[in-house]
């Protein structure tokens, strides 16, 4: 039974409701995306066409059920994760959200309107700057704020055994959850900019592109500053394809190419075409490929065949190999 519950809730999970979604888990934090972690990025049929596996189910002593389950595709593993089912008076299945029951031993802090939680281990700095709410002309943020010490800590939370970050030199790190309004830092510091941005760039419902390398731009990627992941992707400039943006590959386990990039475009419109206007137009663009190519035109007057020479000019002034590597505290 807990395994058909599982499997029906999964091939259903894009197609139905959020208020019928969420009326299958029970949630102590959570309330508008109590699936957010199962889903994780992938898009509608990814779970359809790429079946999770259950690998083990097993009951606790608390009456409830465990579900290991496996989300891979064609032999890459993306995550292993346990799902915790419950039943109610009327034996009907539920999911326990594990992120709720283990913030319950955090220890909670508010300042200022904002919410901390510590994990146990993590070091308790109640600061989260507001540079955010000015740059988007928008009200501060009053997120709960969740500090881990390590990205391990961060699986830990979750009840995930495997993800493949645990594998990357870089462990620090962690993720927003714009519609929950919670941010979840593991670098044992509450103030995390590159995820914070994501709390105010929702509102403008921006292209995935946009979204993600304006975060870049603003707050650098795992303990490295933008400039640096610029001046990476500078350094390889000469065997790189620039022309088929936006593209989505990685230089390394670091620096995207695509966050440089948009980074790139980001630091560009602020410093020398429009500056914060030019800045939120691109964010406002639109979601399709088709705003996304209209945006770049809009703003930097350019075609799709002028990405190539476009980007090589205003990357050549980043070639120099200095700084490059050196990690910042996010």
């Amino acid at each position: 039974m807990v395994a058909d519950f599982a499997s029906n809730y999964v091939n259903a999970m894009y197609d139905s409701s959020r208020e019928y979604r969420n009326s299958q888990w029970d949630s102590k934090i959570l309330t508008d995306q109590q699936d957010f972690f199962l889903q994780g990025e992938f898009e509608k049929g990814f779970l359809i066409q790429n079946s999770p596996q259950i690998l083990r189910i097993w009951a606790t002593e608390n009456q409830q059920y465990e579900a290991k389950l496996a989300i891979g595709q064609n032999g890459f593993i993306y995550k292993i994760m346990n799902l915790t089912v419950a039943f109610d008076g009327l034996n009907r299945p539920y999911f326990i959200d594990q992120l709720g029951e283990n913030l319950i031993a955090f220890d909670k802090n508010s300042f200022k309107t904002i919410e901390f939680l510590y994990s146990p281990k993590a070091t308790k700095n109640n600061v989260l700057e507001q540079k955010m709410a000015y740059l988007f002309k928008k009200a501060n943020k009053r997120p709960k704020i969740t500090v881990l010490q390590y990205l391990k800590n961060y699986c830990d939370v979750l009840d995930f055994d495997y993800i493949p970050f645990l594998t990357y030199d870089a462990q620090t790190g962690g993720i927003a959850m714009s519609q929950e309004n919670i941010l979840v830092s593991a670098n044992n510091f509450p103030y995390y900019p590159n995820e914070l941005v994501h709390l105010y760039t929702v509102d403008f419902n921006p292209h995935y592109w946009f979204n993600e390398v304006c975060a870049t731009y603003t707050g650098g990627s795992v303990e490295y500053p933008f400039e640096s992941h610029l001046k990476k992707t500078a350094s390889q400039m000469d065997s790189l394809s620039i022309s088929s943006l936006p593209e989505n590959k990685k230089l390394d386990d670091d620096t995207s190419f695509k966050y440089a990039l948009g980074g790139l475009f980001c630091k560009l419109a602020m410093k020398e075409y429009g500056g914060k206007k030019s800045l939120l137009t691109l964010l406002i663009s639109g979601k399709t490929e088709e705003d996304f190519h209209a945006a770049l035109k809009n703003i930097f007057g350019i075609d799709k065949e002028d990405y190539d020479s476009f980007v090589r000019e205003n990357l050549e002034k980043y070639k120099s190999n200095d700084d490059i590597g050196k990690k910042v505290k996010s």
